[in-house]
């Protein structure tokens, strides 16, 4: 095969590439640190491909064009070696401190192994001493010996397609790294690299896809429970039984209050079924609605604090609320004298964060993990399968006996 058939072969495969960045770019990819990190690995590859069949196109090239393409050569090869091992350590549950040593490892390698390369890439020319070539081979296979290792080692963190595409992904460059070492006509493994990235992008679509299915299919499943947990009777009766009495009592309050139910009710009602996120601000005053109504019933038992520094961004309908509703009955409506409701929003680089705070009973952290807790806390589940499923988002619990429960949401912002 002629070196212009590999050029050839190279920019097509820049063509490619082209089409895999764009759907990584359009397309959730993976986990967060996932989608950051490998459209930085295409265009490196690119970076090399282009280099390498513009190096290989050029009859006669002057000495600082050659030292040009060999820096985007050389150096966007090694990147893509550490950026793959981030890429492994991104898919684990926790990193270890064997992956962080080895990370730093990597990184080391690499810039030695560029280091080596472009100060030595001048004598190519004439043809490259072996003794140097040998050396220079070497931290590149130290680096594959340590990627290997620990997908090995961690190979239970890994779904199997993930992890049949993390070893396709190591076996295709290596296979072509030995061709080049056999010295067959072409510098093969940037082809390689290419082919190992369509490969890792095409397995994690489809495990996204599968998992886009499962989601679809529990959202349906879960569609009547959700209906049923807006409907709320035991609220609706107790918020007519104190609108009743403050008819007596006070009848310009209970039509403030009667206005405020029915608020309540409106927004309840044109949300059931509905899994198009909501303008935070139209969740806040559907909580003030649900909250003027639970304070007539608890009155100075139940205080209520905003902390409301963000309101740009958009949340599953009703999911806050449920977070809300959940620190009243059964936090501070178990607790004699009863306490205080937080509710802030905040947002740093990557999230709009919401947090839910009271300082009522608490509960056993363990009990909402198992089947028990979750059939007694299907509030929760709810709250967590909505922001999920619908907002890509996130939700830590933390509580505990008798010293309250914190619920933040976070919700990853639009890039």
């Amino acid at each position: 095969m002629t070196v212009t058939t590999f050029a050839a072969i190279e920019l097509f495969m820049v063509f490619m590439m082209c089409f895999i960045l764009y759907a990584s770019m359009t397309t959730y990819h993976g986990n967060l640190r996932h989608k950051q990190i490998f459209p930085i690995m295409i265009l490196m590859n690119m970076a090399c491909l282009i280099s390498d069949a513009v190096s290989s196109s050029l009859a006669f090239r002057p000495v600082f064009v050659s030292r040009i393409l060999d820096f985007f050569l050389i150096v966007p090869f090694y990147a893509i070696e550490f950026l793959f091992y981030e890429y492994i350590e991104a898919a684990m549950s926790e990193p270890t401190d064997f992956t962080r040593n080895c990370r730093r490892v990597i990184l080391i390698l690499c810039i030695i192994a560029s280091v080596f390369w472009i100060g030595f890439s001048a004598v190519t020319v004439s043809g490259f001493p072996a003794l140097p070539y040998f050396l220079g081979q070497i931290p590149g296979w130290i680096i594959i010996i340590l990627t290997v290792v620990t997908i090995f080692r961690y190979r239970g963190q890994f779904d199997p397609q993930l992890m049949r595409s993390l070893i396709l992904y190591v076996a295709i460059p290596v296979i072509a790294m030995t061709m080049r070492n056999f010295r067959f006509n072409g510098n093969v493994q940037h082809i390689g690299i290419s082919i190992s990235l369509l490969f890792l992008h095409l397995f994690v679509h489809r495990r996204q896809s599968e998992h886009l299915r499962e989601q679809a299919i529990m959202l349906e499943q879960n569609r009547n429970l959700i209906v049923l947990s807006q409907i709320k009777p035991h609220f609706i009766y107790n918020s007519l039984n104190t609108i009743y009495y403050l008819c007596e009592k006070d009848s310009s309050l209970a039509q403030e209050s009667i206005v405020e139910f029915s608020e309540y009710l409106r927004g309840n009602l044109d949300t059931i079924g509905s899994d198009t996120p909501v303008p935070f601000s139209q969740e806040l005053e559907h909580i003030h609605h649900y909250l003027y109504l639970e304070q007539l019933r608890f009155a100075e038992e139940l205080n209520v604090i905003y902390d409301i520094q963000n309101k740009d961004f958009k949340v599953p309908p009703l999911s806050v609320q449920l977070a809300v509703e959940n620190a009243v009955k059964h936090g501070i409506g178990r607790k004699t004298g009863g306490g205080t409701v937080t509710i802030a929003s905040t947002a740093d680089e990557e999230n709009n964060i919401v947090t839910v705070t009271d300082d009522g009973v608490g509960f056993d952290m363990s009990v909402l993990n198992n089947q028990s807790g979750k059939r007694r806390h299907i509030g929760i589940q709810n709250m967590i399968f909505r922001i999920e499923t619908i907002s890509s988002g996130t939700v830590d619990i933390k509580s505990a006996p008798g010293e309250g429960t914190c619920v933040t949401i976070r919700i990853p912002r639009k890039t």
